[in-house]
């Protein structure tokens, strides 16, 4: 007896065929390496009408300039009217740049858009944060310089 494919079957199927990805049915998202990058949908572990679309920017050791955590965090303060992308450090230490996005209202050719402008922002975001640490005007401001969060945020 063959299956019905469900919404999100049908959805990450279709996604992975517009990048060429290898797709097997009952999974619960995608994964690919996208230069540097590795991104990622999968279902939201607690919502599971949404899906979570995030690429992973970098990684943060133990010896990680704690600076660098208050300019993620303003960043985020900063961002959060201008789009629903969010930054997060998990317990690892990885830096995601994420979003969530309703499963229903959903096509392949809008998780092909957001990916690529998660990779695009997630470039953009580590380049800002690793320049961040090395500038003395972050170091020596309350806040992060323009300069900080024009390149973070591509305005």
């Amino acid at each position: 007896m063959t299956q019905t494919p469900t919404l999100l079957d049908s959805l990450l199927k279709e996604t992975a065929d517009r990048f060429g990805l290898p797709f097997e049915s009952g999974s619960a998202g995608l994964e690919f390496e996208a230069g540097p990058f590795v991104a990622n949908m999968l279902v939201h572990p607690v919502q599971p009408q949404q899906l979570l679309v995030q690429v992973a920017v970098m990684t943060l050791g133990e010896d990680t300039d704690p600076r660098l955590y208050r300019v993620m965090h303003q960043l985020n303060e900063l961002a959060r009217f201008e789009h629903e992308w969010i930054i997060t450090v998990d317990i690892d230490g990885e830096v995601f740049l994420s979003r969530t996005v309703p499963i229903q209202a959903s096509t392949a050719a809008m998780l092909e858009d957001l990916l690529g402008d998660a990779i695009g922002r997630a470039e953009h975001l580590q380049r800002a944060l690793s320049q961040s640490v090395a500038d003395p005007q972050v170091a020596a401001s309350p806040s992060v310089p323009a300069m900080v969060v024009s390149a973070a945020l591509r305005v």
